[in-house]
């Protein structure tokens, strides 16, 4: 999503319509975990230990659900925010703006000159039978370095967002390149929530490395 300030710098944000989807869903998730886990408490102090112990192990598995819903959530609303100001980049990026890459948070003001070239990528995960597709978008700037700008979401669905898409394609209407490193698949893990192995690097086309790989 983006916006024109009154002073012209170009801003863009995260779809808020998402966030408060997905912060819906963690409200519901939370109170979905903790009764299950009253239920398989009270199962198991009356003499139900089985039953107790199988909504016990349910709840477990809706705490690694929540953890991954909280990461979504804390990256659609958690301030990733990118601003055009004349010939520079204002880059706010939480460190929850990728699914599956462990980033630290970015503050910093970047001249346009220092950007070689944007790359993008398309990332599979599968996971018993479904897929999951995410785009990934980087700076790669001229001294080599690269800054991950985060993911398009849930591509190819209803509910893909495309807030990177448009910064980026911002950034080649100001004359900077942008390089497809084509598309990487990945093991989505249990449902797609835990134990997600990044996908493998491929050979992109020279000049530019690959984006740094997914890490869980």
């Amino acid at each position: 999503m983006a916006h024109v300030a009154r002073d012209g710098q170009t801003v863009f944000t995260a779809p808020r319509g998402l966030w408060w989807l997905s912060l819906l869903t963690l409200v519901l998730l939370v109170f979905l975990t903790l009764l299950v886990l009253g239920l398989g408490i009270g199962l198991f102090m009356t003499g139900y230990p089985l039953a107790g112990a199988f909504f016990v192990l349910l709840a477990a598995f809706f705490v690694v659900l929540l953890r991954q819903v909280l990461r979504n959530t804390r990256g659609l609303g958690g301030g990733w925010r990118v601003t055009l100001e004349g010939e520079n980049l204002r880059l706010s990026l939480p460190a929850a703006r990728s699914l599956t890459r462990p980033l630290t948070s970015i503050d910093r003001l970047l001249p346009l000159a220092d950007i070689a070239m944007i790359e993008t990528r398309l990332e599979s995960y599968r996971s018993i039978g479904m897929a999951n597709m995410n785009r990934s978008y980087a700076l790669r700037l001229k001294d080599g370095s690269a800054i991950i700008l985060g993911e398009d979401r849930a591509q190819n669905t209803s509910m893909a967002h495309h807030h990177i898409a448009d910064t980026a394609q911002a950034l080649v209407d100001r004359g900077i390149a942008m390089q497809d490193l084509g598309m990487s698949e990945g093991s989505g893990g249990l449902l797609g929530i835990a134990s997600r192995a990044p996908p493998p690097i491929g050979t992109p086309p020279p000049p530019s490395p690959p984006l740094p790989a997914p890490k869980c």
